[in-house]
């Protein structure tokens, strides 16, 4: 059994905390950095040199549709079959990665969280300063000891990225709001209020969507905002489930 950190937004984080329709899924693409290759890391040398050879036109699971962690590529010209897997397996630990700083004062040590930043302040802290006077650190930064997202991994999928039910779209954070006393419910991303918005990283309501597979596809699409990596190319993505 490994230990892995993963990188999580704000708004991310939020959904793994929320008491009602918490995240409880993470769809990364697959790259060298989270995968191996032929038993190698595909992040090493000899990982990436392989890695250079893949013609992902042949991608496929060992088990349609796309239930396996794993799948099977061809080298261009077809001379030969790499094995790949998820370097994340089911039954690994996981702790979340997210944006945070440690404040001064009477207790040096007290970490705070861009995420839910400038909400509840532990009791007895209230002169922490604002927002914009922390000196954030990076989610790629963070430490385990400090992390609040913790759990295990319960499945591993790999997929392509098309692929996408409304139980995995609900799984992966989206919140469901109705302004019509629950005769019409959308799916989207809140801002830390909770309501649709643009003070920080929510979306105004009209980017909400009625399926929170179309929701998902917005929120995917301003994530992965690179050439090829836009919903619908023929990229492949390891889906997580995770428990807390």
């Amino acid at each position: 059994m490994n230990d892995h950190g993963l990188l999580f937004m704000g708004e991310m984080v939020r959904a793994f905390l929320r008491p009602v329709d918490p995240k409880r899924q993470t769809r990364r693409l697959v790259t060298p950095r989270n995968s191996i290759i032929d038993g190698i890391s595909a992040s090493t040398k000899q990982g990436l040199d392989l890695w250079a050879q893949i013609d992902w036109a042949t991608a496929r699971t060992t088990t349609p549709p796309f239930t396996a962690p794993r799948f099977f590529v061809d080298t261009k010209g077809g001379e030969k079959v790499f094995d790949i897997t998820p370097r994340i397996q089911a039954g690994d630990t996981w702790w979340g990665k997210e944006t945070h700083a440690e404040v001064g004062g009477c207790d040096p040590g007290l970490i705070v969280f861009r995420a839910d930043y400038p909400g509840c302040v532990p009791l007895g802290y209230e002169n922490i300063p604002p927002a914009e006077e922390i000196r954030w650190t990076s989610s790629i930064l963070m430490p385990r000891r400090v992390s609040r997202l913790k759990g295990v991994t319960r499945s591993v999928r790999a997929e392509v990225g098309p692929f996408m039910t409304e139980a995995d779209a609900i799984a992966e954070g989206l919140s469901k709001i109705s302004k019509d006393d629950g005769r019409t419910w959308k799916y989207g991303i809140p801002d830390r209020d909770g309501l649709p918005g643009v003070d920080d990283t929510g979306w105004p309501w009209h980017e909400w969507r009625l399926k929170a597979s179309d929701a998902y596809v917005t929120l995917w699409n301003k994530i992965n905002t690179k050439p090829g990596t836009q919903w619908g190319a023929p990229r492949w993505a390891y889906t997580l489930a995770l428990n807390p």
